[in-house]
């Protein structure tokens, strides 16, 4: 399973995690502006497909403190972008 964030307008975010959940996610989670969602590739196809109200699907890959511009720098490059199924 994976986590992904689903974006939306201010306001939408409890109708978006109904929305996700009908289309197979295995947890929702609401915050400002969007739901993070559990599902697998499946899901983040139907979700992509079929949500009227997420703006964009996003699947974080990592999560790192940043606290400068050199900390974003450090994190992004030790990401594994030549090999997607490093995660």
């Amino acid at each position: 399973m994976n986590m992904w964030f689903a974006t939306c307008p201010k306001g939408l975010e409890a109708l978006l995690a109904e929305e996700l959940a009908a289309l197979g996610a295995a947890k929702t989670r609401e915050t400002v502006a969007g739901v993070y969602a559990e599902g697998d590739l499946a899901f983040a196809y139907r979700a992509c497909l079929w949500s009227r109200l997420a703006n964009r699907l996003l699947m974080p890959l990592e999560k790192f403190a940043v606290d400068s511009a050199d900390d974003l720098y450090r994190g992004a490059s030790a990401i594994p972008w030549e090999r997607p199924d490093a995660r």
